[in-house]
């Protein structure tokens, strides 16, 4: 199975993993981005 990151997902539900700096639902990870490192090890997404 492909991992895919939806950053800045919002109620977007595309992909298998979702960030946004606001967490609108449960499986949504909050992170800003723009100061904070992606809570992911490098090269662990398929696509982005």
């Amino acid at each position: 199975m492909k991992k895919i990151l939806n950053v800045g997902c919002g109620n977007d539900t595309y992909g298998t993993h979702f960030v946004d700096i606001y967490s609108t639902r449960k499986e949504v990870i909050k992170c800003d981005v723009d100061v904070e490192k992606l809570p992911f090890p490098n090269n662990y997404f398929d696509e982005v």
